[in-house]
């Protein structure tokens, strides 16, 4: 252990000296950040937030082990933030996006670990998985709109002890609207929203409405989100060259909180949400696979249904306090079609894709708290029972009609559909936990376990058999112990220092273990892999929180090394028997990534106390170890700087934002070229107007210089030549306007 630590201790140290200038002078002066939260706190002790996601109870910052950044409804309304992209934009090392231009999100990225290895989580219950292949199916895992949350909070890093093996990034839970916060202790109240902004012409609305008392709330909420696709802002290419596209989203969310007799609190959270998207895909047309195309359009259709039921129950029995109750029922259905009209090839065609994908989950979760005293220990466990099952769903459909003589063919590129990338896949998921918090004077011990088994129940239909005859399907059972270790050390009432040990796993996914596609005409094949194993994670974190009644701080350091780690087909060479390329997820035996984060919130004194300045700051560093090239999921530095005033009678606020990242260079490029976005600073501006106690108006300017530059997440992985480069450049200025009133 001692060694692990001082390899890595020097790492940093020797890392931080190639820092961009800007963000290692900040670095030295914030010692390490996250800003977002302080934006609009109405005080300075930000460690005295109470979050859930950490211990699946309710606890202070400052009494976890480890960073978590937490967005309240005030937070994002500060900021116009109206979808997933815009809601971790001030959060340096969470990065959401990176799609391309019609498939805008494949999910949250948490200090270079991104994708299906971050849980995201609703009201207890997960979000359905991203899965996505070739140039025209992918699932996304953007359903949220950001009209309907009370608050988000992010635990970064592995969190597999309390969320299982599909948490070795970290969790990023959410909560919808409160219907008791919307009464704020009336018997009727009601929330009123609606924001433009110009980037992308959208145009959102949300509204509440909650009644009710302490015996029974109820809560119904609706928003609506329509705009078009943001234009990059870029020079010398006409728009009729550029992808455009235009999206509508819906959202319902009924929710209902009681208390009986017994003071159990009983809630029930049903949500609907449909959204809808038309592309027309200009930017690639005459290019590559689609030089003898003259259109490309999608068309894109999402629905989600979920209901959540739980249940807190006030113990007094075995010691035990308190009872959490939480089952879930959960639905997604994903519809996308694609018009590819080839009138520049030898033969004429058109060709009409369908992708189809549907994932359905039930589960519950037992969770048992209780405190109690022994001598001069005060001591905390938690003890928790989970049971996840997820089935899932993919077809794959198209035909192709020639322009000249009418005829119509199932048989496309090569490909005989309908099809299946992968076999019906059944995933069951068992966890049990047990947590312990021991407390002595200034001293906190930290430590738990959990236990987890998974298993991949495939079924081979006859689509999936006809068009992958020599593959076998295979079955996939994994299970794993995922010990944490922990400590906190209260320096003095304002100041601790804590210290953190890890271990995660993720069992292979279904998509991992069976991907079945083949593609004759280009002579490539995709093979399940029956040897995959789970991957493992050994993290370390060491850390120190510093408040006071004007100011706050938090740095971190950070090591995560990682045992057989998946690379999604990855490329095994020429079958000697079929002479095909051959395509299959595989482990890579080592890598690491390790880094620091921090913050800092600083209200100023004197004639400037109306003035509070924030910083935040991120650096991480990741390697494949068995093949010593830098992991190209792990992003550039980043950080941002804020000032802040507040007027007297708090009735104007403004803000400036400086968003700086670094050049994106040391990448693996063993596979060819690819694009290095260069460094980059964005101001934004925002101002806000509080008019009486229930209106709230707020306009903000982002990229005030109107500055052209790309987030590394949006271009992660494209050639430097690739068309898409240019499409994918970060918009220009933007306005925004919002509205919020409450009753």
């Amino acid at each position: 252990m001692r060694s692990y630590q001082l390899t890595f201790a020097r790492g940093a140290v020797a890392n931080m000296k190639r820092l961009h200038p800007r963000l290692l002078v900040l670095a030295l002066l914030a010692m390490s950040a996250e800003v977002y939260s302080e934006i609009e706190s109405d005080e300075a002790g930000l460690l005295e937030h109470v979050v859930v996601v950490a211990t699946k109870n309710e606890r202070r910052i400052r009494d976890i082990a480890a960073e978590v950044s937490v967005l309240t409804q005030k937070d994002i309304n500060a900021v116009i933030s109206n979808n997933m992209n815009a809601l971790f934009r001030y959060l340096p090392g969470v990065d959401s996006g990176g799609g391309g231009s019609r498939f805008n999100n494949d999910g949250v990225s948490i200090r270079g670990i991104g994708g299906n290895r971050v849980v995201l989580e609703l009201d207890g219950a997960p979000l359905s998985e991203h899965f996505s292949v070739g140039n025209f199916a992918s699932s996304g895992r953007d359903f949220i709109d950001t009209g309907l949350l009370q608050q988000v909070e992010v635990l970064r890093g592995p969190a597999s002890i309390m969320y299982g093996s599909k948490a070795l990034g970290g969790v990023v839970a959410m909560h919808t609207l409160d219907p008791r916060q919307v009464l704020d202790g009336q018997q009727l109240g009601a929330q009123l929203g609606s924001s433009y902004q110009s980037f992308d012409r959208s145009k959102h609305a949300n509204s509440a409405l909650a009644w009710g008392g302490q015996k029974l709330s109820i809560l119904l909420a609706g928003s609506r989100r329509q705009g078009e696709h943001a234009q990059p802002n870029v020079s010398g290419i006409g728009s009729e060259a550029l992808d455009s596209a235009k999206y509508e989203r819906n959202n319902g969310l009924v929710k209902v909180i009681s208390s009986d007799q017994y003071d159990n609190e009983w809630s029930l959270s049903a949500m609907q949400q449909y959204s809808a998207k038309q592309s027309d895909l200009r930017t690639q047309l005459g290019t590559g696979r689609f030089r003898s195309t003259t259109e490309l359009k999608g068309d894109d259709r999402y629905k989600m249904t979920r209901v959540v039921v739980g249940l807190i129950r006030p113990m007094d029995t075995f010691g035990v306090d308190e009872l959490h109750l939480t089952a879930f029922h959960t639905n997604s259905t994903i519809h996308q079609s694609t018009r590819d009209l080839r009138a520049l090839a030898r033969q004429p065609v058109e060709i009409l894709r369908q992708f189809e994908y549907e994932q359905t989950g039930s589960g519950a979760e037992l969770n048992l708290h209780a405190s109690f005293s022994t001598g001069a220990w005060d001591h905390r466990w938690s003890f928790g029972l989970e049971f996840n099952q997820q089935e899932v769903a993919e077809l794959r459909n198209a035909k192709e009609s020639n322009l000249i003589d009418g005829s119509v063919s199932s048989t496309v590129l090569g490909e005989t559909f309908p099809l299946r990338d992968f076999p019906l896949s059944a995933t069951t998921e068992r966890g049990v936990y047990l947590a312990h918090e021991a407390e002595y004077g200034p001293l906190v011990l930290l430590g738990g376990i959990r236990y987890d088994s998974t298993e991949l129940d495939v079924s081979a239909d006859q689509i999936y058999l006809e068009d992958n005859p020599a593959t076998a399907p295979v079955d996939v059972s994994e299970a794993d112990l995922s010990p944490r270790l922990g400590i906190i050390w209260r320096l003095d009432e304002n100041k601790d220092a804590y210290f953190q040990y890890t271990h995660g796993f993720r069992a292979p996914p279904f998509a991992d273990a069976n991907i079945g596609l083949d593609i004759p005409l280009f002579n490539v094949r995709a093979i399940p892999n029956a040897d995959l194993k789970s991957e493992q994670s050994r993290s370390l974190e060491l850390g120190f929180r510093w408040q006071s009644t004007n100011g706050s701080a938090q740095m971190g350091l950070f090591s995560s090394r990682y045992r057989d780690f998946i690379e999604s087909k990855s490329r095994l060479g020429i079958d000697p028997i079929s002479g095909r390329l051959l395509f299959q997820s595989i482990n890579i035996d080592k890598a690491r990534i390790h880094g620091f984060e921090a913050r800092w919130n600083q209200r100023l004194w004197g004639p400037l106390q109306r003035f509070e300045v924030h910083a935040s700051a991120y650096w991480a560093h990741g390697r494949n170890q068995s093949s010593n090239q830098a992991l190209n999921s792990v992003g550039p530095a980043q950080a941002v700087i804020g000032l802040r005033w507040r007027s007297a009678g708090d009735k104007w606020r403004a803000q400036l934002l400086n968003t700086l990242s670094q050049s994106w260079r040391k990448r693996d490029e063993s596979r060819g070229e690819l694009f290095k976005p260069a460094g980059y600073g964005v101001l934004d501006l925002f101002v806000a107007r509080q008019i009486g106690s229930a209106l709230s108006v707020q306009m903000g300017v982002q990229n005030v210089t109107d500055k052209t530059y790309w987030q590394w997440q949006a271009v992660s992985g494209l050639a430097a030549n690739d068309p898409l480069v240019a499409q994918l450049s970060s918009p220009g200025r933007n306005i925004s306007f919002s509205i919020n009133w409450s009753l």
